[in-house]
């Protein structure tokens, strides 16, 4: 049974990361980041856009996690919801942070296609039930 402990656990520790990503950005205007150039230019880019998708993401994993059990849908619907949530949120987040090293964007256009689609289904449990 799919009871939404999952998402929520995941979505407040993923908040948690994430707030630490943007104390990473905050400390990377210190005076020496400024010398670097485009490379602290984009790397402060990087470190605020995963602050702001992962807490996004967290957020959705949050409400998932509280509303998985009253939709109606399936087990299987619902486990869906659940993991796609869960790996849409880290996939999109992740791949912002591998921007130095290359990652390919598609790692976060997957994570964003995996949320829509957890939101979607959950969309669907809330029409139907």
């Amino acid at each position: 049974m799919v009871d939404g402990s999952l998402n929520k656990k995941f979505g407040w520790s993923w908040l948690v990361l994430t707030a630490f990503a943007l104390g990473l950005y905050v400390s990377s205007n210190i005076e020496s980041w400024a010398k670097m150039g485009d490379q602290a230019r984009m790397i402060k880019t990087m470190f605020r856009h995963a602050h702001t998708m992962g807490s996004m993401g967290a957020f959705i994993n949050i409400l998932i996690g509280m509303s998985i059990k009253e939709i109606g849908l399936g087990e299987g619907l619902k486990k869906a919801a659940s993991y796609l949530a869960v790996g849409g949120t880290v996939l999109f987040t992740l791949g912002w942070l591998g921007i130095p090293y290359d990652v390919p964007s598609a790692v976060m256009a997957l994570g964003a296609i995996l949320l829509g689609v957890s939101v979607a289904i959950m969309a669907y449990g809330y029409l139907k039930g």
